[in-house]
């Protein structure tokens, strides 16, 4: 109910009432109407006042919304009001347990696909910050710090990783990923190993276009985003001892899952979230030595959404690994990752 139609209740209540003289009640029946703007509200409230002053109940029958811009001394309203002011966390609760339910067969899916561990794990603590910059609608910057360290296994292993990378965006479902990680890594107390890893990428978005996007909110992504990684690097190690140094080449493939928690989709400010991928890594002729050369690697966390520029995200890694140095089996590794992430 807005202006232009605010009259017509109270023009027809006025002549129910005067062609029936015994009416005790006016009942405003409006079933399809959501909202009353502020002239409308005006003018219903001389009718209550007129009406009450002549001995009539004025009630209404509206839907919540509606009925929950109405004064309160209007018989009937009451409820409706107090059911307008629990729709939010009623709607709360229903995208919680719908963002559960749609998490639940990814949360299945990595759960039972963790390996079995025969004794403890390896724990590795890692953290990332990142600072990213939108330079156009098709163009993004980011720059990368990566601490790791080992927290129970032995010998000791520590690493620090900065990577630059840009993002391009030449359409709506495909991203172009280009990145150059530098870094240093204690692989045991005796030898020490300098990375430089060029990597470029290929992300495809299934279903539609979900593409996440900080600064541009019309570019964000809806209910749940669903993406598929291709990336290729060219890894080049140099050795502390007397190791001559290695250069390989790397494929990995990924499968990234993110859905909202507690919003109806992902662009809202103080959004909790699950996400989880599958990565597997395919060497391509011989693999550089280094103490944790990784197969495949398992990731689910919770991540939450400050606003459009910042995010943190919490993760638990499991990862199959392999020590190239020693040319030991495969054995897993388990991963805590604390992850911010701010742009500019």
């Amino acid at each position: 109910m807005h202006l232009p139609n605010a009259r017509f209740p109270e023009d027809r209540g006025n002549e129910a009432v005067a062609a029936n003289p015994a009416v005790r009640h006016v009942i405003l029946v409006c079933p399809a109407m959501n909202t009353i703007d502020a002239s409308a509200l005006e003018s219903l409230d001389p009718i209550n006042r007129r009406l009450k002053d002549g001995g009539i109940t004025f009630s209404s029958r509206l839907n919540a919304p509606a009925a929950g811009c109405l004064p309160p001394d209007v018989e009937g309203t009451m409820m409706a009001a107090v059911w307008h002011h629990l729709e939010p966390s009623r709607q709360a609760a229903r995208r919680v347990l719908s963002g559960a339910l749609r998490a639940l067969p990814l949360v299945l899916l990595i759960v039972g696909a963790l390996p079995a561990a025969a004794g403890d794990l390896e724990t590795q603590a890692w953290a990332n910050f990142t600072m990213g910059w939108n330079r156009s609608e098709k163009v993004y910057l980011e720059l990368d710090l990566e601490p790791k360290v080992l927290v129970s296994g032995e010998p000791g292993w520590r690493n620090l990783d900065v990577t630059p990378a840009v993002e391009y965006y030449p359409s709506s479902g495909i991203d172009l990923t280009g990145e150059a990680t530098v870094g240093t890594t204690m692989q045991t107390d005796d030898l020490r190993t300098n990375e430089l890893t060029l990597r470029a990428g290929l992300r495809l978005y299934l279903f539609k276009n979900m593409r996440e996007r900080f600064d541009h909110e019309h570019k964000l992504p809806g209910r749940v985003l669903f993406a598929t990684l291709f990336r290729v690097e060219e890894r080049n190690f140099w050795y502390s001892d007397e190791t001559e140094s290695q250069h390989s080449f790397r494929f990995r493939v990924r499968l990234e899952l993110k859905a909202p928690i507690n919003h109806a989709d992902l662009t809202k400010d103080k959004t909790y979230y699950v996400l989880g991928d599958i990565e597997a890594y395919a060497p391509i002729g011989e693999e550089v030595e280094e103490r944790f050369a990784t197969k495949y690697r398992l990731r689910l966390g919770l991540g939450y959404r400050i606003n459009a520029r910042q995010r943190g995200d919490l993760l638990y890694m499991r990862d199959r690994v392999r020590n190239t140095i020693e040319d030991t089996p495969s054995d897993s590794v388990q991963i805590l990752d604390l992850r911010y992430r701010v742009v500019f």
